[in-house]
């Protein structure tokens, strides 16, 4: 049995439902169409106003300062290469980010 990508993205989008996550579309985050764009253009991939949203929401005791510190660190490459890139992203997550 072969899956197609919609038919995964689909289980996917019902299973993260099912748990308590809210299901955006991708036109209602554009900014081109929403009414409210999440995003200043199509090239960005982190929404950063949820981003420091859920950073506030786990780490209340950070100041605002620091907040906007991590989400400077996540958004802006350090690396010419993807992959690159993506190894100093996932050390964050999995080691921590130092801030001041």
């Amino acid at each position: 049995m072969t899956l197609s990508e919609s038919t995964l993205e689909s289980a996917a989008l019902t299973w993260l439902s099912e748990l308590g996550w809210s299901i955006a579309e991708g036109p209602d985050l554009s900014p081109y169409k929403a009414t409210f764009p999440e995003r200043n253009s199509s090239t960005e991939v982190i929404l950063t106003r949820r981003f420091k949203q859920a950073l506030a929401n786990i780490n209340p005791q950070l100041p605002s300062e620091a907040i906007d510190d991590i989400v400077r660190k996540f958004t802006a490459s350090e690396f010419p290469s993807l992959v690159q890139e993506n190894e100093r992203l996932h050390k964050f997550m999995v080691e921590g980010m130092p801030i001041q």
